[in-house]
């Protein structure tokens, strides 16, 4: 479907872009973001924006890319330094709009496929995404805070974004985990080289199974009581 490459892209992005040359490192991701959510947007039309704004922060990498070449080269930079300022503010934007429009959809693809605890999950991420944003935007307000207040404020902010990208990524791989197009339902999935990855899709499986007895056994109950309500009647 897609969430594979959406989950890869993701671990580019913000797990393997933290190093010295992160900036290239986020081109690609945010490529392979933007064509996952090309993917997804044939099973759910949200994902469209995903692609957009992925391909927008693709773009926007590529500057920040230039950007460390010159300092790594020792080349003055054509770029004043407001430009910078005004480039980071609109990535932090970007970066914001991505999160949100992803975590849209991924909620309106888990409601109608009826996986309900990944729907829910979406929900809280959009909590924690907008708080890191929040307090992001009280560090930059106009105005002096105090030392020990910006020392905290920077605290929670180190939680805050280690919070949602780890949350992000486990929900993203849930998604691959748990939401499948129609045709791959019945295909035969491939053991891992990594015995521990063999016993989690084992696991997995093993509750999605429950899960499935359950929701049928349910609905087989509400159909049975509806047949009662209804010879009553007559």
């Amino acid at each position: 479907m897609g969430f594979g490459l959406l989950l890869i892209g993701y671990l580019i992005t913000y797990i393997m872009a933290l190093n010295p040359f992160g900036a290239a490192f986020r081109v690609l991701g945010y490529i392979l973001i933007a064509y996952a959510g090309y993917k997804l947007s044939a099973y759910e039309g949200k994902f469209r924006l995903t692609c957009v704004t992925s391909s927008v922060l693709a773009l926007l990498s590529v500057f920040d890319t230039a950007q460390l070449v010159c300092e790594k080269l020792l080349i003055q930079s054509v770029f004043t330094g407001i430009f910078v300022q005004v480039m980071f503010y609109i990535e932090a934007l970007f970066v914001f709009a991505l999160q949100i429009v992803l975590l849209l959809a991924v909620r309106k693809i888990a409601k109608d496929t009826e996986v309900y605890n990944i729907q829910l999950n979406a929900g809280r991420n959009i909590f924690f995404v907008g708080l890191y944003f929040a307090f992001s935007a009280v560090m930059e307000l106009p105005f002096s805070l105090k030392e020990e207040h910006i020392n905290v404020i920077a605290l929670i902010l180190v939680i805050l974004n280690l919070v949602w990208i780890v949350l992000q990524i486990v929900l993203i791989f849930s998604c691959y985990a748990r939401i499948c197009d129609e045709g791959d339902v019945e295909m035969e999935r491939k053991p891992s080289r990594f015995a521990f990855v063999n016993k989690f899709r084992a696991e997995l499986d093993a509750k999605q199974e429950k899960a499935r007895r359950e929701s049928e056994e349910y609905k087989r109950e509400k159909m049975e009581k509806r047949r009662e309500k209804k010879n009553m009647r007559k």
